[in-house]
């Protein structure tokens, strides 16, 4: 991910812990959730709250189409 321009404007900071800090502009909430669901649980939203809860909405839905213990 640290390779991937997402936005011209970006800004990366690797943080203490290794963790790499992106931020960036975008208009459509829908498209950058979609973006960033794609990787799965190595990213977590921290702002804004909006995009973080709408981003965790989705994870919740995918993780209910497979209940545990169904046998498949």
């Amino acid at each position: 991910m640290a390779l991937e321009e997402w936005h011209p404007r970006q800004t990366l900071k690797t943080l203490a812990d290794g963790s790499l800090e992106m931020r960036l502009p975008y208009a459509d909430a829908t498209e950058l959730a979609m973006d960033i669901l794609r990787h799965g649980s190595q990213v977590r939203v921290a702002s804004p709250v909006a995009l973080a809860r709408q981003v965790a909405q989705r994870l919740r839905e995918a993780a209910a189409q497979y209940p545990e213990g169904n046998g498949r």
